[in-house]
């Protein structure tokens, strides 16, 4: 297992080596056979430097030009809890931009930022402060599963389906986070570097 070292773990100054090698220009990496809490295992490519408030603020204005009268056939959802799922996301979006609601800021002191090869912070990286962890956020422009998870079976109210609808209209339909520790993943390439998810 990693052992904890000074200020952080081996594991997290491993990771810091890495990416403070990373160019200003970067802005894709990919995780390979990353295993989720219901054992997904996945492949995934991540555009990571991405600026959350300004994706929240694209999402913003695709809503609000979307027609009321959306076509609502074949779904679980009536044209009427697609209004109001349209209604309450803006209303979220429009918290978010105001800086009340941002759910990337709640856990600031859990997590640290990351800086690249010139000494500029890095968005969608961040090192957690106790623990054997690596914060990922970006857009995901690519998914394979490898192995297929055991979710459990809910039943989502229509307006949850209404708003899931309209969020994968958007940019925001195609953001993700990871929380990467070790033994769950097992390669983490960024540019030409490789972070091994098993070893130090």
């Amino acid at each position: 297992m990693f052992a904890a070292t000074n200020l952080h773990s081996d594991f997290n100054n491993y990771c810091l080596d890495v990416f403070s090698k990373i160019r200003p220009s970067c802005t894709f990496l990919s995780i390979n056979e990353y295993i989720n809490n219901y054992s997904e295992t996945s492949n995934f490519g991540i555009c990571f430097h991405v600026n959350y408030l300004k994706t929240v603020e694209r999402s913003y204005k695709i809503l609000e030009k979307m027609s009321d009268l959306c076509d609502c056939s074949g779904q679980q959802f009536s044209p009427r809890d697609l209004n109001e799922a349209k209604k309450e996301l803006m209303n979220s979006f429009e918290i978010t931009l105001l800086g009340m609601g941002n759910p990337n800021y709640t856990c600031e002191d859990v997590y640290e930022n990351v800086y690249n090869s010139d000494g500029e912070l890095i968005r969608g990286l961040k090192l957690h402060t106790k623990e054997d962890a690596v914060h990922i956020e970006g857009t995901c422009v690519r998914k394979d599963i490898i192995i297929p998870g055991k979710y459990p079976i809910r039943k989502s109210a229509s307006k949850t389906l209404a708003k899931n609808f309209l969020r994968n209209k958007t940019p925001l339909g195609k953001w993700v986070q990871f929380k990467l520790i070790p033994f769950r993943f097992k390669t983490l390439t960024v540019e030409k570097m490789i972070l091994i998810g098993d070893s130090v």
